[in-house]
C-alpha cells in the first residue's frame, strides 16, 4: 500500500510547503483537495513539484455532492484530476444521510453518478465516494446497496472508521473490499472520538493490519493531526509509515 495524506490536513498552507512536508515526512502520496488546486494550471504546477521529488498526485478530494447534476463544474474538476495525473478523484454522495434521502433524492443520486461516471471515464479517471456521516455513504448497507445499484466499474468507495465500533467497521472493510480505492485514518480523531468510550489506541493499526493481510495496493491517507500542527503531522506519518513496514 502507499503511505500518504490529505492536504486538507494543512488547509492554511501554500502547495509548496505542503510539498515540503510531504518529503519530511516521506509520503508516498497526497491526496489534493481542490481548495489548493482550484484549475489545471495550478494543478500542472503542483504536479511538476511533486514530481521533482518523487512523489505521487494520487488523487482530487474534491467537494463536489453526487445528485446536484452540475455538470460544468464536474467537468472541471475532472479537468484539474486529469491534469494533475491522478488516478481518482473523491467525491461525496449527496448532502444528506442516508436516513434522510428520499427514494427521489436517491434516483437523483444514482442519475447523476452515471453521468459522472461517463465523463470521467473518457479522461481515465476513477471516482470514490467518501465515507462520511451526512452523505448516503454513511453505512455499509446503503453504500452497498447504492453501488450494486450503479454498477459501474469506474465507481467505488474510500473506507474510512468512526473508531467507535470497529468490529462493525472492520465488517465493513471486508464487505465493501471489491469497490475499496483509498482509506483515510486519522490518530486525532480516534482520541476525539474515543474519548467516552474504553481505551483503545491500536484503532489505526487494525485497520492497517486488515489492509496488509488482504495485501490492499491502494493509498492509505492521514487525515488531520492534533491542531494541524506539523511535528505532530511529522509523528502520526512516522507511526503510520512503521505499520506498513
Amino acid at each position: 500500500m502507499k503511505i500518504g495524506f490529505t492536504s486538507t490536513t494543512f488547509k492554511g498552507l501554500a502547495p509548496e510547503k505542503i510539498i515540503a512536508l510531504a518529503a519530511q515526512a516521506k509520503a508516498d502520496c497526497v491526496e489534493w483537495s481542490d481548495l489548493h488546486v482550484p484549475d489545471p494550471n495550478k494543478a500542472k504546477e503542483v504536479k511538476a513539484l511533486c514530481d521533482a521529488i518523487g512523489i505521487q498526485c494520487c488523487s482530487l478530494g474534491s467537494y463536489y455532492h453526487a445528485g446536484d447534476a452540475d455538470e460544468a463544474r464536474w467537468e472541471r474538476l475532472c479537468g484539474i484530476t486529469a491534469a494533475m495525473g491522478a488516478g481518482f478523484i473523491r467525491v461525496w454522495l449527496g448532502r444528506r444521510g442516508s436516513e434522510q434521502t428520499s427514494e427521489k433524492d436517491y434516483a437523483a443520486l444514482l442519475s447523476d453518478a452515471k453521468h459522472m461516471a461517463q465523463a470521467a471515464r473518457k479522461l481515465g479517471i476513477f471516482i470514490a465516494a467518501e465515507a462520511h456521516p451526512n452523505t448516503y455513504n454513511d453505512t455499509c448497507e446503503t453504500s452497498l446497496r447504492f453501488l450494486k445499484e450503479l454498477n459501474d466499474p469506474n465507481f467505488g468507495t474510500y473506507y474510512q472508521s468512526l473508531y467507535k465500533d470497529m468490529p462493525r467497521d472492520l465488517d465493513r472493510l471486508a464487505k465493501t473490499w471489491p469497490w475499496l480505492r483509498a482509506v483515510h485514518v486519522s490518530f486525532s480523531e480516534v482520541t476525539r472520538n474515543r474519548r467516552f468510550l474504553p481505551k483503545e489506541d491500536d484503532c489505526v493499526e487494525r485497520i492497517v493490519l486488515a489492509l496488509r493481510e488482504r495485501e490492499f495496493q491502494g493509498p492509505v491517507l492521514l487525515e488531520f493531526c492534533k491542531g494541524g500542527n506539523p511535528q505532530a503531522f511529522l509523528r502520526d506519518m512516522e507511526r503510520l509509515r512503521a505499520m506498513n513496514n
